[in-house]
């Protein structure tokens, strides 16, 4: 399980743009930044969702690079693979808004999974699964790509795949406004925990 906190860690330590020395936020500062791997691989996974999306998803906005809206998803995702190859096959992993799970609750039982409101927090649904990746968002403005208008009305969203959206070879829906674009310097810093079952 440290392996699994150390990871989750490091992940906020170098893709926060709300942490003076990451490097997201070096990289926004126009600094030198260390040519990580997952950096790498997280930015230009940024560019094609922006691609596929027409615009709705964008990790860049007004000049700021903030990654927040996918790298939840996709270090969750990693970590998940991880537990698998150490043997912990049912697993729940929970970081803020962003659940993944895998296997089982109990024998027979799927994962129970609250679809909850981002803005009062009050459960919507619940939803029951054995292998989902789900994340709730709406904290932040969304603001449509091609008239620069905020789009307040649309309220939070939901979206939920398997493999999670943050799996490198996960599509998105096209042109969906269901995630806030922009910087989340602001935004609270997101707690993780990890739960197997043996």
């Amino acid at each position: 399980m440290d392996d699994a906190f150390a990871w989750l860690r490091w992940v906020e330590d170098t893709f926060s743009p709300g942490k003076e020395d990451s490097q997201i936020s070096r990289l926004n500062r126009g600094g030198t930044i260390k040519q990580v791997p997952e950096l790498i691989e997280v930015l230009h996974r940024c560019e094609e969702l922006s691609e596929a999306t027409g615009g709705w998803f964008d990790a860049r906005i007004n000049g700021v690079t903030d990654p927040s809206g996918y790298v939840k998803g996709w270090a969750l995702e990693r970590l998940s693979r991880a537990l698998v190859q150490a043997g912990a096959g049912d697993h729940r992993i929970t970081a803020g808004y962003d659940v993944r799970v895998r296997g089982s609750a109990a024998p027979g039982r799927r994962w129970r999974v609250p679809v909850r409101d981002p803005r009062t927090g009050e459960v919507r649904r619940m939803v029951r699964a054995h292998d989902l990746g789900i994340a709730t968002s709406g904290g932040s403005r969304v603001v449509d790509p091609h008239t620069g208008e905020v789009r307040d009305a649309l309220g939070g969203r939901s979206r939920s795949s398997a493999p999670t959206w943050g799996s490198p070879t996960r599509t998105p829906p096209p042109c969906t406004p269901w995630a806030p674009c922009g910087p989340a310097a602001t935004r609270p810093s997101w707690p993780g925990r990890v739960r197997t079952r043996r």
